[in-house]
């Protein structure tokens, strides 16, 4: 490596790299993100409940392939090749079933540390992604608020789902598309194109936005130098990533789709009397004898047909989704297993409508002063788009609600510069 790679102090790291790491505010955070949920594990006694960790779709998932039994059975029952899930997540759950062991508590230990470390992650990835746009001061405020937020710290603790790995993820791709608002080179777009595609094999639920992204990325391009090469990086390599995962979802189970169980869940979330099928006997013995494609398509068309039958009741279930998303609406996530300790949702309900106001406040400011936000703004208006029409809960919502935070950050730190301001003339007369 030739000396013009190395820095004063004989390492080989970045200088943009190095101020990351050196940035002890940052590293304080990441450790509160880190340390903060263990108590909320054993409080929760999450830890008690190993066979209810795996108990989930995704923890059967993860159970089959640790089994040998391949990527399947996601209701309790065998019913053969699935495309419930993208593949990185139910891995990662069946490698500690295999380590850790079959539904024992150490395993379900290891999952929580696993989306804790994951947590750890995510306020790592607010920061630099806030950081070019926004700010050191945002950056720093928004990693620690996230390291502090209820409902961050009780996913990663108490929750097995992918929702902190994918909010990471998610700050990632957030993080470089930001930079591509300022420089577009080739290296920023491999990077936002990898970004994109790792995602998309952690969760599909951003590829709506992420098609976004692509759009406004070739209007922004038009014009420039190599923008066809650009904008031609920007979409082969997320389909070079994850195309092959929609071609074995096509072999192995007949649809060439993302993910194959949005019938069920529009059926389960908007028919009245519906039963999920990991939850009823009958639903699973239907799901086996007509096998998963043709389960979905079934399941769709009962969905579809109540809600042509009550438009009405199906408008006004949309609208107080798009209550709950915004605004925090589901009791049970802060109650199950609280076991004596206080009842946390009025808290939640506070804190999210409380960031809500301060973001729209951050939003505002961040825009007034010329900052490249679109992506941020665009994230939070099409992300939700598709569970407004399907169902909504807590989690689903934790990466807005990071945005959110990092924008809430920006309103405050904006607040503070502007009363330091006022009150400077003030000291001086």
């Amino acid at each position: 490596m030739s000396s013009a790679s190395r820095n004063a102090d004989g390492s080989v790291l970045s200088p943009a790299v190095q101020r990351f790491l050196n940035d002890r505010v940052l590293l304080v955070a990441i450790f509160m993100a880190v340390a903060l949920p263990w108590p909320v594990v054993f409080a929760f006694r999450a830890h008690i409940f190993a066979a209810s960790t795996f108990s989930s779709e995704v923890g059967q998932v993860a159970s089959s392939v640790a089994q040998g039994r391949g990527f399947s059975s996601p209701v309790g029952v065998p019913t053969g090749p699935t495309a419930w899930f993208t593949p990185v997540y139910p891995l990662l759950l069946a490698a500690i079933l295999k380590i850790f062991g079959f539904y024992t508590a150490s395993a379900a230990i290891a999952v929580r540390g696993l989306n804790i470390v994951f947590h750890g992650a995510l306020c790592m990835a607010a920061y630099w992604a806030a950081l070019p746009v926004l700010g050191r001061s945002t950056a720093r405020l928004g990693a620690f608020l996230t390291a502090l937020y209820p409902q961050a710290i009780y996913t990663a603790a108490t929750l097995m789902w992918d929702t902190s790995f994918l909010t990471a993820a998610l700050m990632l791709v957030i993080g470089v598309a930001l930079r591509m608002e300022i420089e577009a080179d080739s290296r920023t777009v491999v990077a936002c194109g990898l970004a994109m595609g790792i995602t998309l094999l952690i969760d599909p639920a951003p590829l709506p936005f992420f098609m976004f992204l692509i759009v406004w990325r070739c209007w922004q391009e038009w014009a420039r130098p190599c923008a066809a090469r650009n904008m031609a990086l920007l979409i082969l390599i997320p389909c070079a990533l994850f195309g092959p995962w929609m071609v074995r979802n096509y072999f192995a189970t007949g649809v060439f789709t993302p993910r194959c169980c949005i019938g069920v869940e529009l059926m389960v979330y908007n028919v009245d009397g519906a039963s999920h099928p990991s939850l009823s006997s009958q639903e699973q013995q239907l799901y086996k004898t007509l096998g998963e494609k043709e389960y979905n398509s079934v399941s769709l068309q009962k969905a579809e047909k109540a809600i042509r039958n009550d438009p009405g009741k199906y408008a006004a279930r949309v609208l107080l989704r798009i209550r709950d998303w915004w605004f925090g609406g589901n009791p049970k996530e802060y109650r199950s297993d609280l076991h004596g300790l206080p009842d946390l949702n009025i808290l939640a309900h506070l804190l999210v409508a409380g960031a809500l106001l301060f973001a729209i406040f951050g939003a505002y400011q961040g825009i007034r002063q010329g900052a490249k936000i679109i992506p941020l703004i665009a994230l939070l208006l099409i992300y939700p788009v598709p569970y407004y029409l399907i169902n909504v809960t807590d989690r689903y919502a934790l990466p807005m609600r990071v945005i959110a935070l990092l924008l809430t950050a920006h309103g405050l730190v904006t607040a503070l510069r502007q009363a330091g301001a006022k009150q400077s003339p003030a000291i001086h007369n």
